[in-house]
């Protein structure tokens, strides 16, 4: 629409390339995720007084984080099928370990490894998880799908990856489904990445045209709106030609700009693009970008396979036998992502927004915000992840999530009111960070920065900050209000924006 499109126009004045886009999977590895939270205090753990998950092993082809044969071993009535192959992260010194902490700030340690789980675990009556196969540093030992009912029909919440992993997932479901003697009734997406839709195209082609549910996407989506302008300026042929962004291992391609093919010189000027990329991240993205269209077009009209498929609404009911979802709107970590209730258990399918270990990457604070407080609302019992193992005592571990994200929030806030307060001054975002990341090294501020800069733009749309720009002439110190968008998803912004606390409006 054209009020979108102006929307877009003003962002690309003020935004700046970034290494963590909207409208895709983030792909920086957990180890190096400026704001990780260890949720290994509250993940189940199976004791000889419990009984155990029930974990399908009878012809499966396991493996272990050596590429050995599993073991399966029996502690009490538990049983460990270690499958996770996720790397350890190379090339990190040893005084810059996950240091991105402001002064005064604590974090909970945590390993390079997430805790292994078992490729099927029945976690409840009703609920069972299924790993994506597609284990990797962002997705841990893999996405979790979960197999939700009691009877011959039964939901499937989301699917994994298109290719890595794929088949070995579908040959596990297909066990599963078998073992249950059940099928599938339909299938839910918590959000538009790839990890999570990657594995519907397969399931359809294999069973049919099962409804597939998943909220739509606003029109400012970044992926779908510059896919649109690739197309439209003619960029397509060169960015094709291009390297990929995944190698076959489904780890990152780290390709550099010498090796890109040339663009002709009318195409190099990348100025348009309203998130800033360059042309390595925008050739990365390039990527992700059409695997997203390609999914989201096909599902959004209905073609073939997807006939039956259907879009996601806020608060509707979801029931199959011996399950009732109830669904949730919760943005933040993707614009479109949903998380279900289930009602019977009081427990909550979270998707990306919590993980059973560590932090998700979040690309708006203040919807991310609201979200996590809609989910603590109803005081869920269990969370199920959308990676990492699940969480048992879901209300407590909300709780602390949002804690931790306030007092980095608060100390952020009383800075800025301490320097420019009823005062004739104003802050950059970079000021904020050298002042309160003092131990952060200078390579690794970057994602310190992407930290201050959500958290001014929340407080910019909750009216706590000011925002201003200098005057186009420069040889003037005069500065101007800026005026942001209030509903778009941003990035990283002009390092040159300045930043003035104002007060609270009377009404919050």
């Amino acid at each position: 629409s054209i009020s979108s499109f102006l929307i877009y126009r003003l962002m690309a004045m003020s935004l700046v390339g970034c290494p963590c886009v909207a409208g895709r999977h983030c792909l920086v590895p957990p180890d190096l995720d400026p704001d990780v939270f260890d949720g290994r205090e509250f993940m189940h753990g199976y004791t000889a007084n419990e009984q155990g998950p029930k974990i399908f092993t009878e012809g499966l082809s396991l493996s272990n984080c050596n590429g050995d044969d599993a073991q399966v071993s029996k502690e009490g009535n538990s049983m460990v099928v270690p499958t996770s192959k996720v790397k350890p992260v190379e090339g990190l010194g040893k005084d810059e370990k996950r240091n991105i902490v402001a002064k005064g700030m604590k974090r909970f340690e945590i390993e390079k490894e997430a805790p292994p789980q078992p490729a099927v675990e029945r976690l409840s009556e009703r609920v069972i998880c299924i790993l994506g196969q597609n284990p990797s540093h962002y997705t841990l030992n893999g996405t979790n799908c979960y197999l939700v009912g009691t009877g011959k029909k039964r939901i499937l919440i989301d699917t994994g990856e298109t290719f890595y992993g794929n088949e070995e997932f579908l040959d596990i479901l297909e066990q599963v489904l078998t073992e249950e003697d059940c099928e599938l009734q339909m299938i839910l997406v918590t959000h538009l990445h790839g990890d999570h839709f990657g594995g519907v195209k397969s399931l359809l082609n294999k069973y049919g045209p099962i409804p597939v549910g998943m909220f739509e996407c606003p029109d400012w989506h970044l992926s779908l709106y510059t896919y649109s302008k690739i197309k439209e300026k003619g960029l397509e042929p060169y960015l094709k030609a291009g390297p990929p962004h995944r190698l076959p291992d489904g780890n990152i391609n780290d390709f550099s700009e010498k090796d890109l093919p040339p663009w002709p010189k009318e195409h190099a000027d990348l100025s348009w693009d309203v998130a800033g990329r360059g042309r390595v991240e925008f050739q990365r993205d390039y990527w992700v970008m059409g695997h997203h269209v390609g999914f989201y077009e096909s599902w959004y009209y209905r073609h073939g396979l997807f006939r039956n498929s259907f879009s996601l609404e806020n608060e509707q009911i979801i029931t199959t036998e011996g399950a009732t979802l109830w669904v949730m709107f919760t943005p933040g970590h993707s614009e479109n992502h949903a998380c279900f209730v289930l009602q019977e258990e009081n427990s909550q399918f979270s998707g990306d927004h919590v993980l059973g270990y560590g932090t998700t990457v979040l690309m708006d604070l203040q919807s991310y915000m609201l979200s996590l407080r809609k989910m603590l609302k109803l005081s869920p019992t269990k969370l199920y992840c959308g990676h990492g193992p699940h969480i048992k005592d879901g209300t407590d571990l909300l709780k602390r999530y949002i804690a931790h994200r306030e007092s980095r929030e608060n100390q952020a806030v009383e800075y800025l009111k301490s320097q420019t307060f009823e005062k004739d001054s104003f802050l950059r975002s970079t000021d904020i960070v050298d002042a309160l990341y003092v131990d952060t090294p200078e390579s690794r501020k970057g994602f310190a920065k992407d930290n201050i800069e959500k958290i001014l733009l929340k407080q910019w749309r909750e009216g706590h900050v000011q925002c201003y720009v200098r005057a186009q002439d420069p040889y003037t110190t005069i500065f101007s209000e800026f005026k942001l968008p209030m509903n778009v998803y941003m990035r990283r912004l002009d390092r040159e924006l300045r930043w003035k606390y104002v007060k609270k409006p009377s009404n919050l």
